[in-house]
């Protein structure tokens, strides 16, 4: 199993988001769109605004708000988070 979801992370079919939790490319892009354009002119958000703004969960929302941290789209500041740079 760990082959084929390496293989589908490597083609960008999947990102994993941290170990043992993964999101299709394609729903990962959409929600950085979306957090792009809401943060745009430079403001803040928190997760409940995030999870409200693409329509999932509170965990699932947290985990890509924590992936975009690492991979350096976002940055925390306490309960929000800017873009980077």
């Amino acid at each position: 199993m760990e082959k084929v979801l390496r293989y589908l992370v490597e083609r960008g079919a999947l990102v994993r988001l941290k170990a043992g939790t993964y999101l299709s490319g394609e729903a990962v892009e959409g929600a950085r769109a979306l957090l792009v354009a809401r943060l745009g002119n430079g403001s803040e958000i928190r997760a409940a605004e995030f999870r409200d703004l693409i329509g999932c969960g509170r965990k699932l929302a947290i985990e890509i708000l924590e992936y975009f941290d690492t991979v350096g789209l976002t940055l925390r500041k306490g309960d929000v988070r800017t873009l980077r740079g």
